[in-house]
């Protein structure tokens, strides 16, 4: 064995001796070390919340927008369970449907409000999108409309992945204009309506999801039905940056809508200078059965 290896041998001894020595002097506080880690209380992590589901909270009393037509600048009624009313008329709440409107995870509340006005009547349908904190808000602008000697609303309920179906009944301006007020329209269109915002955002708004984009709200369709085939970017909502629904180099027919939502959107803060609410085929319409009137806007000329 050589010396260095030798040598080597030795400080490993000693080591060990001082390691021996050092353990003897320490051993009266490994003990309170120990008892002192047996002691310190386990973090335990908060439980997340369950979100308060929106069945649970009471839709029907408290105040609620309403805007004749689904166009006009909304006005606010005090309900008190489900009935109310005001100059304009009396108003009740019908029993809502739920699905998951704005992809939370959270369920929300598609409902009637019917207002009645002598024989008169009509019915906006509303999503209240739900906070999970037991909170939830209305979208101010409606997304289907019943009314005497107008368009109908066969059904309401929750869409397959996401959203709320809603099928409804068109009176098609001039087409339609001849039948008796009792008569359905000879128009059918079946929507899915979801809601781009969250709770408490007063510029959330209704976007069709199928069977093709399109603004979300009411398409009141048009009485003018001679136009060429143009190339125009459309857009859900009167914003930049929204979802395309006819994109720049595809051909749509496009035409002037009976109703503007304009004086609504401007009411609740929507900026909307500059941008014109048209209805319009598009080219996806040509992969449809049934070629439908959507709506969309436009940069205004």
């Amino acid at each position: 064995m050589s010396r260095r290896i030798r040598s080597s041998l030795h400080l490993v001894a000693v080591s060990a001796l001082v390691a021996v020595a050092l353990t003897g002097c320490a051993g009266s506080a490994t003990p309170a070390a120990s008892t002192a880690d047996a002691e310190s209380p386990t973090p335990t992590p908060s439980p997340t919340p369950t979100p308060i589901d929106i069945r649970e909270i009471d839709l029907a009393t408290g105040d609620v927008m309403f805007s004749s037509g689904g166009f006009s600048a909304p006005v606010v009624v005090a309900l008190e369970a489900g009935t109310g009313s005001d100059d304009l008329g009396s108003y009740t709440m019908k029993e809502p449907v739920y699905a998951d409107a704005n992809g939370d995870g959270i369920d929300d509340a598609l409902v009637a409000i019917e207002r009645l006005d002598g024989n008169g009547w009509e019915s906006l349908w509303y999503v209240f999108l739900a906070d999970g904190d037991g909170g939830a808000a209305q979208v101010a602008v409606p997304v289907a409309r019943a009314a005497r000697c107008g368009d109908g609303v066969e059904s309401t309920g929750a869409a397959p992945g996401g959203g709320f179906a809603v099928d409804v009944v068109l009176r098609i301006p001039l087409v339609d204009d001849g039948l008796a007020c009792s008569d359905p329209g000879s128009g059918r269109e079946s929507r899915v309506i979801m809601i781009d915002g969250d709770a408490g955002d007063p510029l959330a708004l209704p976007i069709q999801t199928a069977p093709e984009s399109a603004w979300g709200g009411i398409c009141p369709g048009t009485s003018w039905w001679d136009t060429e085939a143009s190339t125009v970017e459309l857009l859900a909502f009167p914003r930049e940056g929204s979802v395309v629904v006819n994109d720049a180099s595809s051909p749509a027919g496009v035409f002037p809508p009976v109703s503007d939502p304009a004086p609504l959107l401007a009411a609740i803060g929507v900026p909307v200078e500059g941008w014109a609410f048209v209805v319009f085929i598009g080219a996806s319409s040509a992969e449809l059965d049934v070629k439908p009137m959507t709506c969309g806007w436009g940069k205004a000329a």
